[in-house]
């Protein structure tokens, strides 16, 4: 939220712990000169808080919704050896699924009505890839992805822009890691990185070290030969590998994908290559 502070933006913090928000809130208010509040709810309870969140904010005019809030768990783990499994179900869905689409309830009608905003919701790159001992939280990222993808498509007309954010690791508290290395951003390094985005993509990862995970885990993927003891693919391909695979080397033979790698260096060709929008940079330069 600071980047948008030093930007001029006023701004409205919703989490569950009133007291860091309060201290939060006075530490914009100071050093960026702009109006704050702060509404204290806990995404993991009842739907009873977007009511409350409706009245805190009513005859506010909202420009840009940030749907960041979201959980973990406590050490990642197979579904049935999670501690208290149900109420960690039941905590994340409401927290990590039913928290996006209420809260774009809640302040889309605003938007559609001025002609003109902005939704960012933070997805996980969980979401795309295979993620086991953590089905939920993955799953629940899934959701937010899809949804955001089909809701821009809805509302482009509308003058609203919807973007989801498919992140890898950032420094931050629930990730409990420390930022500022490769592949592992810092949160401002990695909002400064996203922000370049906003308007030119409807789905990135925003930042260039995340796209390359991406990219190189989907390869991995592909190319990977399944263990036939492990299911029950045929083995009928080329080289003994699954049939999929080997025609799958053959196109990439034949569109000498290789050849394209190799000139990936910028973020956008990456992202080209996995099928994302992305912004050419003509595009951003008129920007």
């Amino acid at each position: 939220m600071g980047l948008l502070a030093e930007r001029g933006f006023n701004v409205i913090l919703v989490s569950r712990t009133l007291a860091k928000l309060q201290d939060v809130a006075k530490e914009i208010s100071k050093s960026f000169n702009v109006q704050t509040k702060v509404v204290a709810v806990d995404f993991t309870s009842s739907s009873e808080i977007y009511g409350q969140i409706k009245q805190q904010i009513a005859g506010i005019e909202v420009g840009i919704l940030i749907n960041n809030v979201g959980m973990f768990y406590e050490f990642p783990e197979s579904f049935l050896d999670i501690p208290e499994r149900e109420k960690l179900i039941q905590d994340m869905i409401r927290c990590n699924i039913t928290t996006v689409p209420m809260m774009c309830s809640l302040i889309l009608p605003q938007m559609v009505q001025r002609k003109r905003g902005l939704i960012i919701n933070i997805s996980s790159i969980a979401s795309v890839i295979p993620g086991p001992k953590m089905a939920i939280y993955s799953a629940s990222k899934a959701f937010v992805t899809k949804f955001s993808e089909d809701l821009a498509a809805e509302y482009q007309s509308h003058g609203v822009d919807i973007q989801v954010m498919i992140t890898g690791g950032v420094g931050t508290n629930m990730s409990q890691m420390e930022g500022g290395v490769f592949g592992m951003p810092t949160a401002r390094q990695y909002v400064e990185s996203t922000l370049r985005y906003v308007g030119y993509s409807r789905k990135t990862t925003g930042f260039f070290a995340h796209s390359f995970l991406l990219l190189t885990t989907y390869l991995m993927m592909f190319i990977t030969p399944s263990d036939p003891e492990d299911n029950e693919l045929e083995q009928d391909g080329k080289d003994g590998k699954p049939e999929y695979v080997s025609d799958w080397l053959e196109d990439t033979r034949n569109k000498n994908i290789a050849g394209n790698l190799g000139a990936a260096s910028q973020e956008s060709d990456v992202l080209k290559l996995l099928g994302f929008e992305t912004v050419d940079d003509e595009t951003r330069n008129k920007g």
